[in-house]
């Protein structure tokens, strides 16, 4: 026999065994048809998903006698009031003699055609609790579930001491819980019709004795029972309620396990080729449904796609570029994750590009025969396109290869003519996808003879603070009167009469240059001609305007303090002033004070001793020098001064 194990049991994993039963000697009544459901192959069953659920809390009772290990559980609870249970089929062998089927000691029970493999919530080596029994006329328990849209809930249990009628609450995430039809738990002993929504889960077994004391009934009867409990799959369901709602048998509970088997959504599409221009719409449509469950989103490998919201679905996509067949894919997915997919193939048709070169344009003889238009824009609804093409200006330089900025789909025209004449210019285009254009318009050409200018110098040179000067000539085959003369720094003036011009130009600091001056000459075409020279600065020493001294005679180890003025032409130097003191004194730096083309300087000095020569007094002469930054060093000045000797004084005796 062939067992398939099938997803997630909804009880805590054991280790998978098949479970294999010994064969009792079958009552005489109909009871061998029932057992054989117990074993039938499972060759061509449907198994459904079993998903976990969490029983811990409300599977308060031991109700299956086991033994493990040498060890016989004694502490179960009787099913009925006749203090029977059931048993693992490790007891029942330990039983021996005539015992016959028990529980399969691993709680895997194969799949059948009505339910999928289920591990009911015991084993043979685990001597806690494995069921749940309501013994009053009512009663009730409840337990979650994992969160998720299931199709049905079902429960495992039987009755013993007659029948028990029971129900489900279903508990949903949202909206109102739903409360079941009661449905009947047949005794352990009774015999079923099987169906989708009841049926066994095991059957034609024995019983033990709850006390483990040794004591069975080779029944070769009592069967669990499984039900089926339709749910809404379009919600999310939380938990489940058990109620027993009346008769006088003992409800047994050994389990329950969900059934979330999604059922893949429809999907159709009207149309299975779709043909456009590039650059226009395509439009397609379709239906999708979802038989247990509602369609969560809907997509397409391209284009936008919208969900009608009445089971319908719209989709559009303009297109790039042309002689494109591409292959579109819509994809439907319902609320648990299933997804269903359709194609169809859209083909895109080349549109040619268009393009307006211009009008007819004259080129006056300002412009020199020079030809250009800027931004003429291609106009393609393909996307991407790569453009190419060709310009012929007429005057027999041949076709030219166009530059066309492929990201702005724009290309500029660009063109000097030699001589005077109309010329037609034509320019063709095409796309690389076979769509091609063409334009064309005239230019018409007037040339002029530009003016001469020349300079009389080509370098010039001017003290800084001076004017640097230049001449020259020009002229113009319209006349003189027709060309403006201009300079690019500096003032030019010209005589029209003589053809003459003369530059000038106030210079400052200097040693500066060679810069270069451009003299032009435009005429009344705009036409222009150019001729350039060069003007250098020279340095200007500065000049001692002032020299004086505080005291003209001062007594030796005295001091004296020099002050003076100077003036520079180079009104932005910098200056330093150094002062020789005469004799051996040596020379120190003045203080400077800057003015803008003059300043002034004062220096101290103190004489220590008249020059030593046996007489009453020396003469100095003092020399002032003024040298700029520009190495300009002025002509010296000097002043006298006389240092008397001073008679020493006695200033003690003892």
């Amino acid at each position: 026999m062939k067992i398939s194990q099938f997803g997630t049991r909804f009880f805590a994993a054991l280790t998978p065994s098949r479970w294999r039963t010994r064969k009792s000697t079958l009552r005489s009544r109909s009871r061998a048809a029932k057992r054989r459901v117990f074993f039938e192959s499972l060759e061509d069953r449907r198994l459904l998903a079993a998903v976990p659920l969490n029983l811990t809390s409300v599977l308060t009772e031991d109700i299956i006698v086991n033994r493990a290990n040498g060890v016989t559980d004694t502490s179960q609870t009787a099913m009925d009031r006749s203090n029977w249970a059931y048993m693992t089929q490790s007891y029942a062998t330990f039983l021996g003699g005539t015992a016959g089927p028990g529980m399969p000691d691993n709680g895997l029970i194969p799949a059948t055609t009505f339910h999928p493999e289920i591990q009911l919530p015991y084993n043979n080596a685990n001597y806690g609790n494995n069921g749940s029994v309501i013994r009053t006329s009512t009663g009730s328990f409840t337990f979650g579930v994992p969160q998720d849209n299931y199709n049905y809930i079902h429960i495992a249990g039987a009755s013993t001491e007659g029948l028990s009628n029971f129900r489900l609450s279903l508990a949903y995430t949202t909206g109102s819980p739903v409360t079941t039809a009661i449905r009947t738990m047949p005794d352990w002993f009774n015999e079923i019709a099987q169906t989708q929504d009841q049926y066994y889960l095991l059957n034609g077994m024995d019983r033990a004795d709850f006390r483990g004391n040794g004591i069975f009934e080779n029944a070769n009867n009592p069967a669990v029972f499984g039900f089926r409990f339709a749910a809404d799959p379009t919600r999310v369901l939380s938990s489940v309620t058990v109620e027993k709602t009346s008769s006088a048998g003992f409800f047994v509970f050994f389990g329950a396990y969900g059934d979330n088997t999604n059922i893949t959504p429809t999907l159709t599409v009207n149309n299975s080729t779709v043909t456009v221009l590039e650059g226009q719409t395509a439009n397609s449509s379709g239906t999708m449904a979802d038989s247990d469950g509602t369609i969560a989103s809907v997509s397409a490998s391209v284009g936008t796609i919208v969900n009608n919201g009445d089971g319908t679905w719209s989709w559009s996509y303009v297109p790039g570029d042309g002689l494109l067949t591409q292959t579109v894919t819509v994809s439907a997915t319902d609320n648990r994750g299933a997804i269903v997919n359709k194609s169809f193939t859209l083909n895109v048709t080349n549109v040619a590009p268009t393009f307006e070169a211009g009008s007819n344009e004259t080129l006056a003889p300002a412009a020199a025969g020079v030809f250009s238009r800027t931004g003429i824009q291609i106009t393609d609804p393909g996307s991407p396109e790569t453009f190419a093409g060709t310009v012929n200006y007429g005057d027999g330089t041949g076709n030219q290869t166009l530059s066309i900025n492929q990201a702005t789909r724009q290309f500029n025209l660009s063109h000097t003519y030699a001589s005077a004449s109309t010329f037609t210019v034509t320019v063709n285009l095409n796309d690389g996808d076979g769509g091609t254009a063409s334009d064309s318009f005239a230019v018409t050409v007037n040339l002029n003879d530009p003016p001469t200018i020349a300079s009389d110098v080509a370098a010039v040179t001017a003290h800084e603070g001076g004017v640097a000067t230049n001449t020259g000539t020009f002229n113009d085959p319209q006349g003189r009167s027709s060309a403006t003369i201009t300079a690019s720094v500096g003032t030019v003036t010209q005589n029209n009469a003589n053809g003459t011009w003369n530059w000038s130009l106030n210079v400052a600091d200097g040693p500066a240059g060679p810069f270069t001056v451009t003299i032009t000459a435009t005429d009344n075409q705009n036409a222009a001609v150019n001729t350039t020279f060069t003007y250098a600065i020279n340095n200007v020493a500065p000049v001692i305007t002032g020299l004086s001294v505080d005291s003209a005679v001062i007594n030796e180890n005295g001091s004296v303090t020099i002050s003076g003025t100077f003036t520079d032409v180079g009104t932005q130097d910098t200056h330093t002033v150094m002062i020789n003191w005469g004799g051996n004194e040596g020379s120190s730096a003045a203080v400077v004070t800057q003015g803008n083309g003059s300043g002034t300087f004062t220096a101290t000095h103190q004489y220590l001793d008249d020059n030593p020569t046996a007489s009453s007094s020396d003469p100095y002469t003092i020399t002032a020098t003024v040298t700029d930054d520009d190495g300009g060093v002025s002509i010296s000045s000097t002043v006298n001064i006389t240092v008397r000797n001073v008679i020493p004084i006695i200033t003690g005796l003892s």
